[in-house]
């Protein structure tokens, strides 16, 4: 029902159904004055009270879908943003534990490279008095 009631909302706003109305009217009141039909408007103003009855339901059941459509589309927003700040808090977690990691590893270069020079040192002096020997 819902794309028959877009359908014919989309006809009920164009210029086609605003010329086909005022053709109907034109028209009613055309025989109305010369034959006299619906003497007094009743039938006419039953036939656009139906077509305007008709018209809101129609407008009402596609607004409560919209409503549903644009609930869905914020619950389901709101689970990507959810799941974004998910996301973003793993990849702040792990880039924290890699930059500790980092951090370890650079102390034990440092570790090394004292260790190394230290060595260098102590094997510098070994042999300079191997070779003043």
């Amino acid at each position: 029902m819902p794309n028959f009631a877009t359908a014919y909302s989309k006809f009920r706003g164009s210029k086609m159904f605003f010329v086909a109305l005022i053709a109907f009217v034109g028209f009613w009141l055309m025989f109305h004055f010369r034959y006299g039909f619906d003497k007094d408007f009743g039938e006419l103003n039953m036939m656009l009270s139906i077509e305007a009855s008709v018209s809101l339901a129609f407008f009402t059941m596609l607004g409560d879908a919209q409503a549903s459509y644009q609930r869905q589309q914020a619950e389901y927003q709101k689970q990507m943003v959810e799941d974004v700040q998910r996301l973003g808090r793993a990849t702040l977690a792990i880039a924290e534990g890699q930059r500790d990691i980092l951090t370890d590893h650079i102390g034990m270069l440092r570790d090394l490279r004292e260790n190394d020079s230290r060595l260098l040192d102590r094997l510098e002096d070994i042999l300079k008095k191997h070779h003043d020997h």
